[in-house]
Protein backbone atom coordinates (compact mmCIF):
# COMPACT_ATOMS: atom_id res chain seq x y z
CA UNK A 1 0.00 0.00 0.00
CA UNK A 2 2.59 2.07 0.95
CA UNK A 3 4.40 1.27 -2.28
CA UNK A 4 1.41 2.60 -4.23
CA UNK A 5 1.13 5.31 -2.28
CA UNK A 6 4.68 6.45 -3.34
CA UNK A 7 4.41 5.60 -6.79
CA UNK A 8 1.34 7.86 -7.15
CA UNK A 9 3.33 10.63 -5.67
CA UNK A 10 5.75 10.39 -7.97
CA UNK A 11 3.50 9.96 -10.89
CA UNK A 12 1.55 13.75 -10.00
CA UNK A 13 5.38 15.49 -8.98
CA UNK A 14 4.67 17.33 -12.21
CA UNK A 15 1.85 18.98 -11.06
CA UNK A 16 3.23 22.38 -9.33
CA UNK A 17 1.42 25.18 -7.38
CA UNK A 18 0.08 27.97 -9.67
CA UNK A 19 2.45 30.45 -8.17
CA UNK A 20 5.92 28.39 -8.66
CA UNK A 21 5.04 27.48 -12.38
CA UNK A 22 4.79 31.24 -13.00
CA UNK A 23 7.65 31.72 -11.13
CA UNK A 24 9.79 29.61 -13.78
CA UNK A 25 7.98 30.93 -16.46
CA UNK A 26 9.10 34.45 -15.55
CA UNK A 27 12.47 33.22 -15.01
CA UNK A 28 12.60 31.36 -19.10
CA UNK A 29 11.84 34.41 -20.22
CA UNK A 30 14.12 36.70 -17.97
CA UNK A 31 16.56 34.35 -19.51
CA UNK A 32 16.28 35.13 -23.38
CA UNK A 33 18.36 37.94 -24.60
CA UNK A 34 16.23 37.83 -27.96
CA UNK A 35 13.15 39.75 -27.80
CA UNK A 36 9.89 38.91 -30.07
CA UNK A 37 7.33 37.86 -31.84
CA UNK A 38 10.46 36.95 -34.30
CA UNK A 39 12.12 33.52 -35.20
CA UNK A 40 15.22 34.10 -33.37
CA UNK A 41 13.00 34.95 -30.03
CA UNK A 42 10.68 31.60 -31.25
CA UNK A 43 13.47 29.09 -31.32
CA UNK A 44 15.01 30.66 -28.44
CA UNK A 45 11.76 30.11 -26.48
CA UNK A 46 11.09 26.41 -27.31
CA UNK A 47 14.84 25.60 -26.44
CA UNK A 48 14.29 27.16 -23.54
CA UNK A 49 11.31 25.84 -22.24
CA UNK A 50 11.83 22.74 -23.24
CA UNK A 51 14.93 22.37 -21.39
CA UNK A 52 13.50 23.82 -18.22
CA UNK A 53 10.14 22.50 -18.34
CA UNK A 54 9.81 19.39 -19.98
CA UNK A 55 10.02 16.75 -16.81
CA UNK A 56 7.87 19.45 -14.85
CA UNK A 57 5.28 19.05 -17.54
CA UNK A 58 6.29 15.90 -19.43
CA UNK A 59 6.64 17.23 -22.56
CA UNK A 60 7.53 14.29 -24.89
CA UNK A 61 7.77 17.27 -27.73
CA UNK A 62 7.84 21.04 -29.14
CA UNK A 63 7.66 22.49 -32.66
CA UNK A 64 7.58 25.63 -34.18
CA UNK A 65 6.09 25.86 -37.58
CA UNK A 66 5.55 28.78 -40.01
CA UNK A 67 2.43 29.52 -41.81
CA UNK A 68 3.51 31.93 -44.03
CA UNK A 69 1.52 32.51 -47.52
CA UNK A 70 -0.55 29.60 -46.10
CA UNK A 71 2.31 27.29 -46.60
CA UNK A 72 3.30 24.49 -43.29
CA UNK A 73 6.91 24.71 -42.73
CA UNK A 74 8.74 22.82 -39.37
CA UNK A 75 11.44 25.08 -38.61
CA UNK A 76 12.15 23.63 -35.38
CA UNK A 77 11.61 20.30 -33.19
CA UNK A 78 12.60 19.26 -29.78
CA UNK A 79 11.58 15.57 -28.04
CA UNK A 80 10.47 12.99 -30.50
CA UNK A 81 6.79 13.00 -32.43
CA UNK A 82 6.31 10.45 -35.14
CA UNK A 83 6.01 12.05 -38.69
CA UNK A 84 2.41 11.35 -38.84
CA UNK A 85 1.57 13.31 -36.19
CA UNK A 86 2.97 16.34 -37.56
CA UNK A 87 1.31 15.78 -40.78
CA UNK A 88 -1.70 15.63 -38.65
CA UNK A 89 -0.61 19.48 -37.20
CA UNK A 90 -0.09 20.89 -40.83
CA UNK A 91 -3.53 19.55 -41.78
CA UNK A 92 -4.69 21.45 -38.73
CA UNK A 93 -3.36 24.87 -39.29
CA UNK A 94 -5.45 24.11 -42.62
CA UNK A 95 -8.67 24.40 -40.78
CA UNK A 96 -10.76 27.47 -39.16
CA UNK A 97 -9.37 26.68 -35.92
CA UNK A 98 -9.29 29.56 -33.39
CA UNK A 99 -5.82 29.72 -31.66
CA UNK A 100 -4.61 28.65 -28.81
CA UNK A 101 -5.97 25.90 -28.85
CA UNK A 102 -5.57 23.43 -25.89
CA UNK A 103 -6.78 19.88 -25.49
CA UNK A 104 -6.65 16.39 -27.08
CA UNK A 105 -4.84 15.57 -29.65
CA UNK A 106 -3.44 11.81 -31.53
CA UNK A 107 -4.27 10.35 -28.26
CA UNK A 108 -2.08 12.92 -25.94
CA UNK A 109 -2.42 16.51 -23.98
CA UNK A 110 -1.55 18.92 -26.28
CA UNK A 111 -1.15 22.79 -27.22
CA UNK A 112 -0.66 24.96 -30.01
CA UNK A 113 -0.05 28.40 -28.99
CA UNK A 114 0.65 31.32 -31.42
CA UNK A 115 3.85 33.11 -30.96
CA UNK A 116 2.26 37.01 -32.09
CA UNK A 117 -1.20 38.10 -32.80
CA UNK A 118 -0.53 37.41 -36.82
CA UNK A 119 -0.49 33.96 -35.89
CA UNK A 120 2.17 33.15 -38.75
CA UNK A 121 4.45 31.72 -35.96
CA UNK A 122 2.63 28.70 -33.97
CA UNK A 123 4.28 26.68 -31.28
CA UNK A 124 2.86 22.82 -31.00
CA UNK A 125 3.57 20.93 -27.64
CA UNK A 126 3.04 17.44 -26.76
CA UNK A 127 2.45 15.78 -23.44
CA UNK A 128 4.26 12.22 -22.81
CA UNK A 129 1.23 11.17 -20.82
CA UNK A 130 -1.74 12.25 -18.39
CA UNK A 131 -4.96 10.71 -19.44
CA UNK A 132 -7.11 11.88 -16.07
CA UNK A 133 -9.15 14.56 -15.77
CA UNK A 134 -6.42 16.66 -13.07
CA UNK A 135 -3.44 15.72 -15.91
CA UNK A 136 -5.94 17.22 -18.21
CA UNK A 137 -6.43 19.93 -15.99
CA UNK A 138 -3.14 21.26 -15.10
CA UNK A 139 -2.08 20.92 -18.58
CA UNK A 140 -4.95 23.28 -19.79
CA UNK A 141 -3.98 25.78 -16.62
CA UNK A 142 -0.03 25.80 -17.86
CA UNK A 143 -0.56 26.42 -21.56
CA UNK A 144 -3.52 29.02 -20.94
CA UNK A 145 -1.03 30.73 -18.76
CA UNK A 146 2.11 30.40 -21.28
CA UNK A 147 -0.28 32.22 -24.03
CA UNK A 148 -0.88 34.54 -21.42
CA UNK A 149 2.66 35.72 -20.54
CA UNK A 150 3.58 35.45 -24.55
CA UNK A 151 1.20 37.90 -24.90
CA UNK A 152 2.33 40.20 -22.57
CA UNK A 153 5.90 39.72 -23.24
CA UNK A 154 4.73 40.68 -27.09
CA UNK A 155 2.98 44.11 -25.60
CA UNK A 156 6.60 44.84 -23.71
CA UNK A 157 8.14 44.21 -26.46
CA UNK A 158 5.71 46.55 -28.38
CA UNK A 159 6.18 49.46 -25.79
CA UNK A 160 9.92 49.03 -25.71
CA UNK A 161 10.06 49.77 -29.65
CA UNK A 162 7.64 52.93 -28.73
CA UNK A 163 9.94 53.94 -25.92
CA UNK A 164 12.79 53.51 -27.86
CA UNK A 165 11.55 55.62 -31.02
CA UNK A 166 10.39 58.36 -28.29
CA UNK A 167 13.82 58.05 -27.21
CA UNK A 168 15.39 58.56 -30.80
CA UNK A 169 12.97 61.72 -31.62
CA UNK A 170 13.42 63.16 -28.00
CA UNK A 171 17.71 63.16 -28.60
CA UNK A 172 17.67 64.21 -32.30
CA UNK A 173 15.69 67.40 -30.82
CA UNK A 174 18.77 67.97 -28.58
CA UNK A 175 21.29 70.00 -29.52
CA UNK A 176 24.44 68.01 -30.87
CA UNK A 177 26.99 70.06 -29.32
CA UNK A 178 27.93 73.16 -27.07
CA UNK A 179 27.27 76.72 -28.64
CA UNK A 180 29.70 78.61 -29.87
CA UNK A 181 28.75 81.93 -29.12
CA UNK A 182 31.14 84.75 -28.77
CA UNK A 183 33.20 85.45 -25.33
CA UNK A 184 30.82 82.56 -23.69
CA UNK A 185 30.94 79.62 -22.63
CA UNK A 186 27.71 77.39 -22.43
CA UNK A 187 27.25 74.10 -21.75
CA UNK A 188 24.24 71.87 -20.85
CA UNK A 189 23.04 68.39 -20.07
CA UNK A 190 20.38 66.45 -19.44
CA UNK A 191 19.07 63.08 -17.91
CA UNK A 192 15.88 61.74 -17.71
CA UNK A 193 14.77 59.47 -14.73
CA UNK A 194 13.36 56.90 -17.41
CA UNK A 195 14.58 56.23 -20.84
CA UNK A 196 12.97 59.26 -22.49
CA UNK A 197 12.13 62.59 -20.12
CA UNK A 198 10.00 65.78 -20.16
CA UNK A 199 13.08 68.11 -19.58
CA UNK A 200 14.27 69.85 -22.62
CA UNK A 201 16.89 72.66 -22.92
CA UNK A 202 17.38 74.18 -26.89
CA UNK A 203 20.22 76.73 -27.98
CA UNK A 204 19.09 78.95 -31.35
CA UNK A 205 21.41 81.57 -33.10
CA UNK A 206 19.60 84.20 -34.30
CA UNK A 207 21.65 86.31 -36.36
CA UNK A 208 25.27 86.54 -35.20
CA UNK A 209 24.62 88.61 -32.32
CA UNK A 210 21.56 86.87 -30.72
CA UNK A 211 21.43 83.10 -29.37
CA UNK A 212 17.93 81.98 -27.95
CA UNK A 213 18.27 79.95 -25.03
CA UNK A 214 15.12 77.47 -23.74
CA UNK A 215 14.93 75.17 -20.52
CA UNK A 216 11.32 73.18 -19.70
CA UNK A 217 9.95 70.55 -18.08
CA UNK A 218 6.73 68.76 -19.23
CA UNK A 219 4.92 67.47 -16.17
CA UNK A 220 6.09 64.41 -14.88
CA UNK A 221 8.37 61.92 -17.47
CA UNK A 222 8.50 59.01 -19.72
CA UNK A 223 6.75 58.72 -22.88
CA UNK A 224 4.11 61.30 -22.65
CA UNK A 225 5.91 64.05 -20.98
CA UNK A 226 8.63 63.52 -24.03
CA UNK A 227 6.17 63.57 -26.58
CA UNK A 228 5.06 66.56 -24.92
CA UNK A 229 8.10 68.44 -24.76
CA UNK A 230 8.99 67.88 -28.38
CA UNK A 231 5.92 70.01 -29.29
CA UNK A 232 7.37 72.72 -26.77
CA UNK A 233 10.94 72.80 -28.87
CA UNK A 234 8.99 72.63 -32.42
CA UNK A 235 7.00 75.61 -31.47
CA UNK A 236 9.91 77.15 -30.20
CA UNK A 237 12.05 76.84 -32.97
CA UNK A 238 9.01 78.18 -35.44
CA UNK A 239 8.75 81.08 -33.40
CA UNK A 240 12.17 81.72 -33.84
CA UNK A 241 11.96 81.73 -37.40
CA UNK A 242 9.14 83.96 -37.72
CA UNK A 243 11.34 86.63 -35.91
CA UNK A 244 8.75 86.97 -32.72
CA UNK A 245 9.37 88.71 -29.54
CA UNK A 246 9.47 86.48 -26.51
CA UNK A 247 6.78 87.45 -24.89
CA UNK A 248 4.92 86.96 -27.52
CA UNK A 249 6.78 83.51 -28.12
CA UNK A 250 5.46 82.52 -24.93
CA UNK A 251 2.31 83.65 -25.06
CA UNK A 252 1.56 81.64 -27.93
CA UNK A 253 2.81 78.53 -26.96
CA UNK A 254 0.85 79.16 -23.69
CA UNK A 255 -2.17 78.92 -25.76
CA UNK A 256 -1.30 76.11 -28.00
CA UNK A 257 -0.61 73.77 -24.76
CA UNK A 258 -4.20 75.06 -23.25
CA UNK A 259 -5.61 73.70 -26.18
CA UNK A 260 -3.81 70.27 -26.93
CA UNK A 261 -6.57 68.90 -24.52
CA UNK A 262 -3.92 67.22 -22.42
CA UNK A 263 -5.31 69.15 -18.67
CA UNK A 264 -2.71 67.11 -16.67
CA UNK A 265 0.08 68.14 -18.80
CA UNK A 266 1.34 71.35 -17.56
CA UNK A 267 5.03 73.02 -18.94
CA UNK A 268 7.44 75.19 -16.87
CA UNK A 269 9.71 76.68 -19.27
CA UNK A 270 12.45 80.14 -19.00
CA UNK A 271 12.98 80.94 -22.54
CA UNK A 272 15.09 83.56 -23.25
CA UNK A 273 17.60 85.89 -25.44
CA UNK A 274 21.09 86.30 -24.94
CA UNK A 275 22.85 89.03 -27.12
CA UNK A 276 27.12 89.46 -27.79
CA UNK A 277 27.43 92.09 -25.68
CA UNK A 278 26.11 90.34 -22.29
CA UNK A 279 22.16 91.68 -22.35
CA UNK A 280 20.23 88.54 -21.03
CA UNK A 281 16.25 88.93 -21.44
CA UNK A 282 13.95 86.17 -20.67
CA UNK A 283 10.34 84.79 -19.54
CA UNK A 284 10.42 82.90 -16.69
CA UNK A 285 6.48 80.66 -17.27
CA UNK A 286 6.77 78.88 -13.56
CA UNK A 287 10.02 77.36 -13.94
CA UNK A 288 12.78 76.81 -10.95
CA UNK A 289 14.36 80.36 -10.87
CA UNK A 290 17.38 80.72 -12.65
CA UNK A 291 20.52 81.69 -10.56
CA UNK A 292 22.69 84.74 -11.86
CA UNK A 293 26.02 84.46 -10.16
CA UNK A 294 28.49 87.75 -10.15
CA UNK A 295 30.67 90.01 -7.87
CA UNK A 296 27.53 91.14 -5.94
CA UNK A 297 26.28 88.21 -4.89
CA UNK A 298 23.41 85.55 -6.20
CA UNK A 299 20.03 86.88 -7.84
CA UNK A 300 17.38 84.67 -8.33
CA UNK A 301 15.56 85.41 -11.79
CA UNK A 302 11.58 85.08 -11.18
CA UNK A 303 10.02 87.58 -14.07
CA UNK A 304 7.62 86.44 -16.26
CA UNK A 305 4.53 84.19 -15.23
CA UNK A 306 2.74 81.47 -14.19
CA UNK A 307 2.91 77.70 -15.66
CA UNK A 308 2.16 77.21 -19.38
CA UNK A 309 -1.27 75.46 -20.03
CA UNK A 310 -4.28 75.76 -17.44
CA UNK A 311 -4.63 79.17 -18.59
CA UNK A 312 -4.52 80.45 -22.04
CA UNK A 313 -5.49 84.02 -22.10
CA UNK A 314 -2.28 85.35 -18.95
CA UNK A 315 -0.16 87.88 -20.56
CA UNK A 316 3.73 87.59 -19.20
CA UNK A 317 6.25 89.59 -18.87
CA UNK A 318 10.77 90.10 -19.46
CA UNK A 319 12.96 90.46 -17.04
CA UNK A 320 16.35 91.96 -17.95
CA UNK A 321 20.16 91.01 -16.44
CA UNK A 322 23.28 91.78 -17.74
CA UNK A 323 26.08 88.58 -17.51
CA UNK A 324 29.26 90.67 -16.97
CA UNK A 325 32.70 89.31 -17.46
CA UNK A 326 33.60 86.83 -14.30
CA UNK A 327 29.25 86.00 -14.32
CA UNK A 328 27.68 82.48 -13.93
CA UNK A 329 23.81 82.06 -14.70
CA UNK A 330 22.71 78.51 -14.01
CA UNK A 331 19.51 77.17 -15.56
CA UNK A 332 18.21 74.20 -14.02
CA UNK A 333 15.10 71.62 -13.37
CA UNK A 334 13.49 71.19 -10.59
CA UNK A 335 14.82 67.48 -11.02
CA UNK A 336 18.07 69.04 -9.60
CA UNK A 337 17.32 70.63 -6.49
CA UNK A 338 14.47 67.87 -5.48
CA UNK A 339 17.13 65.11 -5.86
CA UNK A 340 16.80 63.13 -2.60
CA UNK A 341 18.91 61.65 0.30
CA UNK A 342 18.52 58.21 1.89
CA UNK A 343 16.84 60.42 4.92
CA UNK A 344 14.40 62.54 2.62
CA UNK A 345 15.82 65.92 2.61
CA UNK A 346 16.35 67.13 -0.85
CA UNK A 347 19.71 68.79 -2.41
CA UNK A 348 18.17 71.97 -2.23
CA UNK A 349 18.68 75.42 -3.42
CA UNK A 350 21.41 76.39 -1.07
CA UNK A 351 23.51 73.46 -2.53
CA UNK A 352 23.10 74.47 -5.88
CA UNK A 353 24.37 78.09 -4.86
CA UNK A 354 27.15 76.53 -3.17
CA UNK A 355 28.06 74.87 -6.28
CA UNK A 356 28.06 77.92 -8.33
CA UNK A 357 30.48 79.86 -6.07
CA UNK A 358 32.55 76.43 -5.54
CA UNK A 359 33.08 75.92 -9.54
CA UNK A 360 33.67 80.03 -9.98
CA UNK A 361 36.45 78.98 -11.59
CA UNK A 362 35.82 76.26 -13.70
CA UNK A 363 34.76 75.71 -17.74
CA UNK A 364 30.68 75.35 -17.67
CA UNK A 365 31.08 71.67 -18.86
CA UNK A 366 33.78 71.10 -16.21
CA UNK A 367 31.06 72.21 -13.48
CA UNK A 368 28.19 70.65 -15.00
CA UNK A 369 30.12 67.51 -14.76
CA UNK A 370 31.54 68.49 -11.10
CA UNK A 371 26.92 68.95 -10.07
CA UNK A 372 26.19 65.59 -11.50
CA UNK A 373 28.69 64.15 -9.28
CA UNK A 374 27.18 65.87 -6.36
CA UNK A 375 23.68 64.68 -7.32
CA UNK A 376 24.96 61.20 -7.41
CA UNK A 377 26.66 61.40 -3.97
CA UNK A 378 24.00 62.97 -2.30
CA UNK A 379 21.36 60.39 -3.44
CA UNK A 380 23.73 57.32 -2.29
CA UNK A 381 24.16 56.96 -6.21
CA UNK A 382 20.36 55.93 -6.77
CA UNK A 383 18.62 56.19 -9.95
CA UNK A 384 17.38 60.31 -10.32
CA UNK A 385 13.45 60.26 -9.02
CA UNK A 386 13.02 62.72 -11.79
CA UNK A 387 14.74 63.78 -15.03
CA UNK A 388 17.93 66.63 -13.75
CA UNK A 389 18.74 69.38 -16.52
CA UNK A 390 21.42 72.02 -16.41
CA UNK A 391 22.36 75.02 -18.42
CA UNK A 392 25.50 77.20 -17.33
CA UNK A 393 26.26 80.09 -19.07
CA UNK A 394 29.72 81.20 -18.30
CA UNK A 395 31.38 84.82 -19.01
CA UNK A 396 35.01 84.33 -18.01
CA UNK A 397 37.28 87.57 -17.37
CA UNK A 398 40.01 85.72 -19.72
CA UNK A 399 37.57 86.12 -23.17
CA UNK A 400 36.96 89.91 -22.27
Amino acid sequence: MMIQTLEKNVEKSWLLEPKHFYRRLERIFSDLETLGPSEWFARAFISRFFEEMSGTLQLQSIQLYDRLSGNVKLLSSYGFIPFAAVQEIGTMFQFKIDFPWIGRFAGQNAAVLPVGENETLMMAFFAKNGNTHEDASFFQFAFSSLHYMLLQHLRHVELLDSVEQARAIQMSLLPSQKPDFGMFDIAARSVPAEQVGGDLYDFQHSGEDTLAITIADAAGHGLAAALQARDVITGIRMSGEAGWEITRTVETLNRVIHRSGLASRFVSMVFCQLDSSGNFCYVNAGHPRPLLADRSGIQELDVGGMILGPRPELPYLAGNVRIEPETMLVLYSDGVVERMAADGSEFGIERLKQWLLETRNCGSEEAINDLFVRLDEFGDHEPLQDDATVVLIRRPLALV
